[in-house]
């Protein structure tokens, strides 16, 4: 007697690939299956054995023996059944499955397409361990949710694959509900809800009727937290089966969204990386593989190119200027435009891409999505090249815009008289100029706190006091002491304007800005040059060739 097996005719009548069908004799239904054979000559019948499946062959077989024969030596063996293919029942005369089926024989079809390898692999996966048999339904889950990853959207796909693998709905939502993607209808809301009166990261939920397993998904720092709900209404849902499911789909959604945080990361590096080499570049040098670099990451010059300066305001915190990053803020509001992006500790800087209308609509976004940003726009750019240029105005626009109350924005179209001029001078020289203008107040930090506070004040004394926390006559007694270390009345026009343009040199300076060099520029004339070669600070520009662009001095 063979032991206890899990395969019973019963088994094969139900299994999708060999679908038996009783077609006379007893009903075999409880009885234990242990293999099939195969008879396709007389002496073949000499080896069946207890359990076996008899399957015919060929229909001489039947003929070669008499049916109560046949069905005697059948159940010597005990064996469990006998069956044909389809395509034979109309060759077999009754009188042969009457005798068979008289002698206790119970006699099957194998319908359609059915082989005797789908019978042996049937049999073989029922009497599996149950641990083999779970894990390859598993396993096959998960090559079906992977290989779903392939397809366009991948969270789409993956949601609706769940939903085909366990027989239930399948959805994304957020902690509001709002739904991200699904396969169907549920009560997101509902689920959500309940899904948030428990700590936990996942859990068997119940609500109006519904049977739902929900996992938490991974949320960047500041985003709303996300689910996964698959379910059904039937008690029985929740199985292990459909748990692990859900747990698969969570983590391929979480992986595919980390994957896709790294790239954009590595992307966002990569843009930060050149940028950073445009704003150390020499004004209008030319740089080939800079400018490949660039045109890589969509920044062609094919529209109107300008570098930004962003700056949080003294009040403004960290937090306020957007989910995560101020540099998160930006690629938020400018959706449309090409960005290198560069974040530094006063803020970040940009070079932006995009039509007027479009950089006009990315700062409106910017500054409502975070109150309280300053903004500098620096001129056009026509290559890479003449990225620090723009860079320098806008840092100009920046300190203007820190200085001016009540302006956000401040564009280098904007700027007065003086403050072009400093935009264009060579400020290696303007340095030397400022530090020898503002050396007697450099030892004196109290006298030089109350100059900056009394100009950003646009030179009204009370307002500066009050900026201060100091009485207003303080504030005139720290100015005439400002007066005598200058040696001059600081009231007159030309004291004024050298002193404006002296402490806008200093603010770009503290605010990191590094200072222009003499720089090789274009000039439309050339005439205004002449053909010789141009000294510049005692020697010959080795980078004049005579031909395109002149080098002039300052």
């Amino acid at each position: 007697m063979r032991s206890a097996a899990a395969c019973t005719i019963a088994t094969l009548v139900e299994s999708d690939a060999v679908r038996l069908e009783h077609v006379a004799g007893p009903d075999a239904a409880e009885r234990a299956v242990f293999s099939a054979t195969c008879i396709v000559r007389r002496e073949d019948l000499d080896t069946l054995r207890e359990g076996d499946l008899v399957v015919i062959g060929v229909l001489p077989v039947l003929e070669q023996l008499p049916p109560r024969e046949f069905a005697d030596l059948c159940a010597r063996a005990r064996v469990s059944a006998i069956a044909w293919p389809e395509w034979m029942s109309a060759g077999i005369p009754a009188a042969i499955v009457e005798g068979i089926s008289a002698g206790g024989v119970a006699c099957y079809v194998l319908p359609g397409q059915a082989r005797l390898a789908d019978v042996v692999e049937a049999i073989a996966h029922a009497h599996a361990a149950p641990d083999v048999t779970r894990f390859q339904r598993l396993l096959h889950m998960q090559q079906q949710l992977v290989e779903s990853l392939l397809d366009e959207p991948p969270v789409e796909s993956m949601v609706r694959k769940l939903a085909d693998l366990t027989g239930g709905i399948a959805g994304v939502t957020d902690e509001r509900g709002n739904v991200e993607a699904a396969s169907g209808v549920l009560p997101f809301v509902l689920l959500r809800q309940e899904a948030a009166a428990t700590s936990a990261s996942d859990g068997v939920i119940e609500v109006a009727g519904w049977v739902a397993v929900g996992r938490r998904l991974r949320s960047l720092p500041g985003e709303a937290v996300r689910w996964l709900f698959v379910a059904r209404r039937h008690q029985g849902f929740a199985t292990s089966y459909v748990q692990a499911a859900a747990n698969v789909t969570a983590a391929l959604l979480d992986g595919t969204r980390r994957i896709n945080e790294i790239i954009a990361h590595q992307d966002l590096a990569t843009r930060a990386f050149v940028l950073k080499e445009a704003l150390e570049t020499e004004p209008y040098e030319t740089s080939e593989l800079l400018a490949t670099r660039a045109g890589a990451l969509g920044i062609d010059f094919a529209a109107e190119a300008r570098v930004i300066e962003v700056r949080r305001a003294r009040q403004l915190t960290v937090s306020a200027a957007g989910p995560r990053s101020l540099r998160d803020a930006v690629l938020a509001a400018f959706t449309t435009a090409s960005l290198l992006v560069l974040e530094h500790d006063g803020g970040a800087t940009v070079l932006v891409q995009s039509s007027t209308e479009d950089l006009d609509q990315g700062l409106d976004r910017l500054l409502r999505s975070a109150p309280g940003l300053l903004v500098g726009v620096g001129r056009p750019l026509r290559r890479i090249g003449e990225a620090r240029v723009s860079w320098h105005d806008a840092t100009l626009a920046a300190q203007t815009a820190q200085r001016t109350r009540g302006r956000s924005v401040v564009r280098y179209d904007d700027f007065d008289l003086g403050t072009r001029l400093l935009a264009d001078v060579d400020r290696t020289d303007m340095s030397y100029w400022v530090d020898e203008l503002l050396a007697p107040l450099r030892e004196r930090p109290m006298l030089m706190e109350s100059l900056v506070a009394y100009f950003d004040q646009s030179l009204d004394i009370m307002k500066a006091a009050k900026q201060l926390d100091i009485h207003h006559n303080t504030m005139r007694y720290r100015l005439t002491k400002v007066e005598e270390a200058l040696g001059g009345s600081i009231q007159s026009p030309a004291r004024i304007a050298s002193l404006h343009l002296a402490l806008s040199v200093e603010a770009t300076q503290r605010a990191g800005t590094k200072p222009l060099k003499p720089a090789v520029r274009p000039i439309h004339h050339a005439a205004d040059i002449g053909d010789t070669d141009v000294l510049r600070g005692g020697a010959v520009d080795p980078g004049f060739t005579g031909a395109g662009e002149q080098p002039i001095i300052g």
